[in-house]
């Protein structure tokens, strides 16, 4: 299964830095430094990338969270062979290929949260992109009462939650971002803001968050828990092995479907219920409309600005339909 897609712009050196991936060539048309107009890429190293012969679109079977060290090894080979910058395609955020690699070799669940996932606000609602670059659901909020500025706070403070403590959320249970603030009801819902061939979907789905003040669920015994569709892994398996036979089929459809667990402590507890590491493939719909994205030479590139210290914001308020 590809968890990471990476967009590498630079000379055609890299593709002897022995890293599998396919060859873009740069159209001249200004879209390679389009595709990395957030605000985190000095107009100095955006030149270089807009005059760069091409790309190597590299696709990893690793996150960014357990297989980090295995992507930083493949980065630090293309930096080695000429790569300018990298692009992470399931948010569309790139940086200079040194400063993504002082944000994730370190391991800092701020910094990689910083690196790998942005805000796209709406008129109403926030909802973070990216996530399923460390095989975990993105957030979302109705603003409300809230400043996106708050909102993006908010959900960023989830989302690195989930990457710092690893915790096992469901939905109904609570969760605030500091002792003694106001709690909010989680619920987790299938992501729905982009279609499921679009490197921004999110197969882990997101987390929605209740307005300030609901009512947690009362807390069953065993809690469904919805593992990637079955049509995902039968694709996984078959491309890692080959045609499947019948008896292949059978064993792989036989993990599908819903499993049971245990009910954990609340989130946000001091001791965390530590059961097996579950992803579900089963997330929260985005509200959100998609941000624009101009077709390049048949691939789309998402546009955007934003300042370089902090989480990337996208207007969707400003979005075409894509």
């Amino acid at each position: 299964m590809i968890r990471l897609a990476l967009f590498v712009p630079g000379g055609r050196e890299l593709e002897r830095a022995g890293v599998s991936g396919e060859w873009i060539e740069n159209p001249r048309d200004g879209s390679f430094a389009d595709s990395f107009s957030f605000g985190t890429v000095d107009p100095p190293v955006l030149k270089e990338i807009d005059a760069a012969p091409g790309a190597l679109l590299v696709k990893l079977n690793d996150d960014l969270r357990e297989g980090r060290d295995r992507v930083v090894r493949v980065v630090e080979a293309l930096r080695g062979s000429g790569a300018l910058a990298v692009r992470l395609e399931q948010s569309k955020l790139g940086w200079a290929v040194d400063q993504w690699l002082g944000l994730v070799r370190p391991g800092d669940p701020w910094a990689l949260h910083r690196c790998a996932v942005a805000m796209l606000v709406g008129d109403k609602r926030v909802a973070s992109c990216g996530m399923h670059a460390f095989s975990l659901p993105d957030a979302s909020v109705d603003m409300d009462n809230m400043t996106s500025e708050e909102a993006q706070e908010l959900l960023s403070a989830l989302n690195i939650y989930q990457l710092a403590e690893d915790p096992l959320l469901l939905s109904g249970q609570t969760f605030s971002p500091m002792a003694g603030s106001a709690r909010r009801v989680v619920q987790r819902w299938p992501d729905d803001g982009y279609p499921p061939d679009h490197w921004c979907h999110n197969p882990y789905g997101l987390w929605r968050l209740s307005a300030e003040g609901a009512q947690p669920r009362p807390q069953l015994e065993f809690h469904s828990l919805f593992i990637p569709a079955l049509v995902v892994l039968l694709h996984a398996r078959e491309q890692k092995a080959g045609p499947l036979t019948r008896l292949q089929v059978e064993e792989t459809t036989g993990e599908g479907g819903m499993r049971s667990c245990g009910a954990p402590a609340r989130a946000g507890d001091g001791a965390r219920a530590r059961l097996r590491r579950h992803r579900p493939g089963v997330g929260l719909g985005a509200v959100v409309r998609r941000a624009r994205e101009p077709r390049r030479q048949g691939r789309r590139f998402l546009r955007s600005s934003g300042p370089a210290d902090k989480t990337v914001q996208l207007n969707a308020g400003d979005v075409a339909k894509g």
